[in-house]
């Protein structure tokens, strides 16, 4: 949390304690993780060789736990440094690992991210079809992830709402025995005098 808010310092003194736990738990997971938030913390901190050196050990760790997400963010990250440092083919090789891992694993946020860099490669390279290809990519997949937070919101005010109803209904039983009880207490109140 503190990477992405750009707090670099305590980021790194985090991961660090991290690191040093998920190394002597040898929990294959986390060093995968830790080792890719150092290279996104290295890549903020415009340390190339460390941030590229941390997502390059990630891969393994990554690869053997199946977890597609930070897999998918450590290649991206290494394609970003890569281009960085002028090496085109290499940035290309990690950012189409990265974009064929999210559609495979139907990670639209990240196969975002990740087209809108090939979208940036391409143009700076003056391939201007590949560039408009994965333009319109990045175009559908807005349209689909926003499509899908529109369905969820609407998803969501809908249960809110039958909730809401359900509330009411409740309220409105509860004031019907309420006034129930009203009236027979009156009742028994009126016809005491008389007897």
């Amino acid at each position: 949390m503190f990477e992405k808010a750009g707090n670099i310092p305590l980021a790194k003194d985090y991961t660090q304690k991290a690191y040093a736990l998920s190394l002597k738990e040898n929990n294959i997971a986390f060093i995968g993780t830790v080792l890719n938030n150092f290279g996104n913390i290295y890549s903020k901190s415009n340390n190339t060789t460390l941030a590229i050196q941390n997502y390059t050990n990630a891969i393994p760790y990554l690869e053997s736990t199946n977890d597609h997400a930070a897999l998918a963010e450590a290649t991206l990250g290494l394609a970003r440094q890569y281009k960085l440092i002028s090496l085109p083919d290499s940035s290309l090789f990690y950012a189409n690992k990265s974009y064929e891992l999210c559609k495979k694993n139907g990670l639209l946020d990240k196969q975002l991210s990740t087209c809108l860099f090939l979208t940036e490669y391409y143009k700076g390279k003056g391939d201007i079809k590949n560039a408009f290809i994965f333009q319109e990519e990045v175009l559908m997949l807005k349209d689909d992830i926003y499509s899908k937070d529109r369905i969820a919101k609407t998803q969501l005010l809908t249960i809110e709402e039958e909730l809401r109803q359900k509330e009411i209904a409740e309220k409105k039983l509860e004031e019907a025995k309420d006034r129930k009880m009203k009236i027979q207490y009156l009742t028994i109140g009126l016809l005491l005098p008389i007897l």
